[in-house]
């Protein structure tokens, strides 16, 4: 009995099946990116509470159950945008910090392994350079629970490392003071990722506010000098009161 050989699939179905697939997903990657590069704009402009899905969907001119199809909540969204340029930005000052500690470098050393990427941006282009900081100074800063739920997902673990190799180069203060003056650094270090209105209302644009390279410099200078500055109370006492 003869065996019957499985039929051909018609020359060029294949090749044209694989061409569609491809194009398809080539959409589905540029939808996707089209509404996180939308969704980080009004996140910085509006904050989270103030952006809604259906809004986003609109400006970026797309159907909104694409945002349900690929995040299925705004939540979710918003994490991918963070995530997207968070990571690298967070895995470059992991290696930089460790690089310091292994090569025994100073304060100085270790708070520029810290703030130099992210004020960088990780190396992106300029104009997303500037849109990773109007975004991460806005998502810093947001009172939001779902938002702080996801920085400190992405950032606590970072953070409990910094500040404890911070500590080893300051043993002279009480932990107190310590408190306050990482309060303080943290304080620097987010400021210099917003638009600076406070300081552009005293000063207007006299100033060049985009070149980050010589702000990383002044922030490290900066926050050198605060950190090993002598105690304000010898450790384990307390001020006394002026008579």
């Amino acid at each position: 009995m003869a065996v019957k050989q499985p039929s051909k699939v018609p020359s060029g179905r294949a090749p044209a099946a694989k061409s569609a697939a491809a194009r398809n997903g080539k959409r589905s990657d540029t939808t996707r990116t089209l509404l996180l590069d939308t969704a980080e704009r009004l996140f910085a402009e509006q904050g989270y509470e103030g952006t809604g899905v259906r809004q986003i969907a609109e400006e970026a001119g797309v159907n909104l159950g694409a945002i349900h199809y690929y995040w299925g909540s705004k939540q979710s969204l918003c994490r991918e945008t963070l995530e997207r340029r968070l990571v690298p930005v967070l895995t470059e000052r992991t290696e930089r910090i460790e690089g310091v500690v292994s090569k025994h470098g100073s304060l100085a050393d270790l708070l520029e392994a810290s703030h130099r990427p992210s004020l960088l941006a990780g190396g992106a282009q300029p104009a997303e350079s500037e849109a990773f900081r109007r975004f991460y100074g806005r998502m810093l800063f947001d009172p939001s629970p779902d938002v702080q739920a996801i920085l400190a997902a992405l950032l606590d673990r970072f953070a409990t490392r910094f500040v404890g190799l911070v500590r080893e180069h300051c043993p002279d203060l009480s932990d107190d003071e310590f408190y306050w003056r990482v309060t303080f650094l943290y304080g620097a270090f987010l400021y210099a990722h917003t638009q600076h209105t406070r300081t552009t209302a005293l000063w207007g644009d006299r100033f060049n506010r985009t070149d980050f390279s010589a702000a990383a410099d002044y922030l490290t200078r900066f926050l050198e000098g605060g950190m090993l500055a002598p105690p304000v109370r010898a450790r384990g006492k307390r001020r006394q009161m002026a008579k």
